[in-house]
């Protein structure tokens, strides 16, 4: 089995189980780091909610019903299973800062089918690599910079499951050359829509948000700015 250290993280390559990365907490981490994670982890949460439930409602025979296979059925599962790792992971590393980690929120997911359903999560995850994109330069500790990379690759391999298998109706694997990076008020106010009520405490910068509509369309091109061009 390889091992690959990077930047005080051990990842077990080509490993089917299990692994936190191995985080080197430094003493001083800053408020806005803080911030960061309470906000990946309510991505994470709402994530980790809506595919507990979809496989709550969808079979493998519903999957089969809508012309979807037992592959993308496990992958589904897979992709359940990863996002209750982050979630955990999150939760670990903001309490071992000294922080109260975020409860989850209270859901409605407007999924009526598994074609519904697929399509959401495509939605989702394209929006979970987004999100870590947007708030991956915010970090000022590296080490929580290198596990944020560590999380949004998976969320963009999940994307692409997503994506592919949409593309009968909607296109390739991908859309664009490039991810758009999103800041967290355009992020949460995206998700405010899926969110009906959080706890007491739940941090404001995600609860007294407008909600901003998600396009189901997938876009055809991609437009960027260099860094030259945007000084």
């Amino acid at each position: 089995m390889k091992r690959l250290a990077i930047s005080g993280l051990l990842l077990v390559a080509s490993s089917p189980c299990f692994s936190y990365p191995t985080l080197h907490k430094r003493a001083n981490v800053s408020s806005s780091d803080i911030d960061i994670l309470q906000f990946a982890l309510a991505a994470e949460h709402l994530e980790n909610a809506f595919y507990t439930q979809g496989l709550k409602n969808f079979t493998l025979q519903d999957f089969w019903n809508a012309n979807f296979s037992e592959h993308l059925f496990n992958d589904v599962r897979n992709t359940a299973a990863d996002e209750a790792t982050h979630v955990q992971f999150l939760e670990k590393t903001i309490a071992s800062f000294g922080a109260r980690a975020n409860l989850a929120c209270s859901y409605d997911f407007p999924v009526n089918s598994v074609q519904d359903f697929i399509t959401t999560a495509r939605l989702l995850e394209s929006l979970g690599v987004s999100a870590y994109l947007g708030q991956v330069a915010n970090l000022q500790n590296p080490n929580l910079t290198t596990v944020a990379g560590t999380i949004v690759t998976v969320e963009s391999r999940h994307a692409t499951v997503y994506q592919k298998a949409l593309q009968r109706t909607t296109g390739g694997p991908t859309n664009a050359a490039f991810d758009l990076p999103l800041g967290s008020v355009e992020v949460v106010s995206a998700l405010q829509q899926f969110i009906t009520s959080c706890p007491p405490g739940t941090d404001s910068k995600i609860v007294a948000l407008p909600s901003l509509s998600l396009d189901t369309t997938p876009p055809t091109g991609s437009n960027f700015t260099t860094l030259a061009e945007s000084t």
